[in-house]
């Protein structure tokens, strides 16, 4: 499924633990949220991506990371991860320290094609 690629994509990225909609243990935490929609043979889901960390120049070097691989140029080839092939494009986001944990939470959203292969 999108979700495992997903994960791959962004440990393999970051060198970093990544896990579903909250982080657990010494930040920086990347997580993410999956909305389907559109299905049928070539799906589209948007995907949230955030990086919640207490230095936030360190979040923004992690993003840029994050971008550099999942915001994919007309030329460059499709990624694929855990037989799922995807495409991916910036769609929006933005940075708030966030008062309830002491972090700054850095956000990317990343609408997403992809099939399974």
């Amino acid at each position: 499924m999108l979700e495992i690629a997903i994960k791959n994509i962004l440990e393999e990225t970051t060198g970093l633990d990544v896990t579903p909609v909250f982080g657990v243990g010494e930040p920086p935490f990347i997580t993410y949220t999956v909305i389907p929609i559109g299905g049928g043979t070539i799906k589209e889901s948007q995907v949230e991506i955030k990086i919640i960390d207490i230095d936030f120049d360190n979040a923004l070097q992690i993003r840029e990371k994050i971008l550099k691989k999942l915001d994919i140029e007309y030329k460059d080839p499709s990624l694929v991860n855990h037989n799922i092939v995807l495409r991916s494009g910036l769609a929006g986001g933005g940075s708030l320290f966030n008062d309830s944990i002491q972090m700054w939470e850095v956000s990317c959203i990343f609408i997403i094609k992809w099939r399974s292969k």
